[in-house]
């Protein structure tokens, strides 16, 4: 049984080796494809659903800038997850999905992103630091900036949901996100 484990691990890594984008998020189909295999073990598995206002508008007026946030933002999230565990975006959300983990364990790790209750700063600081690199980054760098302080860009909206028996990983997400309006 650990053997076929480590197989299955080894082969999961591979598999998200292979299917990340350039901003270091694992692409949709991937990580759907990924999570439903986490579901067959029946095991629990939690997802986090997380949208930060702002960030579509800001696409459209400063597209180059907001590819230089993602990799931020991948390597903040990268930061504060487990090994096991794994993050990438369906469709505009950016998705977490949380081994082993039930919805008392993923609050938790909710509460640590946006409270920043781990040793590094607050969400709010983690945030302007990744939106500060990024804008070093691309030539409207600062105008970039400006925009950002005249708008509410940057709240975070986070969501999380455990799995119910025979939940498919769609339907899981979907409910994830659901939960952002409910509480």
């Amino acid at each position: 049984m650990q053997f076929e484990n480590v197989i299955r691990t080894e082969s999961k890594l591979q598999k998200l080796r292979e299917n990340v984008d350039e901003y270091g998020l694992i692409r949709e189909d991937a990580l759907l494809s990924l999570l439903s295999l986490e579901l067959d073990r029946k095991t629990p598995v939690s997802v986090v659903v997380c949208q930060i206002e702002g960030l579509n508008e800001l696409h459209f007026k400063h597209s180059e800038f907001v590819g230089s946030f993602l990799a931020q933002f991948s390597e903040f999230l990268s930061e504060r997850r487990r090994s096991a565990d794994y993050y990438g975006r369906v469709g505009k959300d950016f998705v977490m999905v949380l081994i082993d983990t039930d919805v008392h364990g993923s609050r938790q790790f909710c509460d640590r992103l946006r409270d920043g209750t781990e040793t590094k700063p607050g969400w709010k600081v983690e945030l302007l630091s990744c939106i500060a690199r990024a804008a070093r980054k691309v030539p409207e760098g600062n105008l970039v900036l400006s925009h950002i302080r005249d708008s509410n860009f940057g709240s975070l909206k986070l969501g999380f949901a455990s799995v119910n028996e025979g939940e498919s990983a769609n339907e899981l997400i979907k409910r994830a996100k659901l939960s952002m309006f409910l509480t």
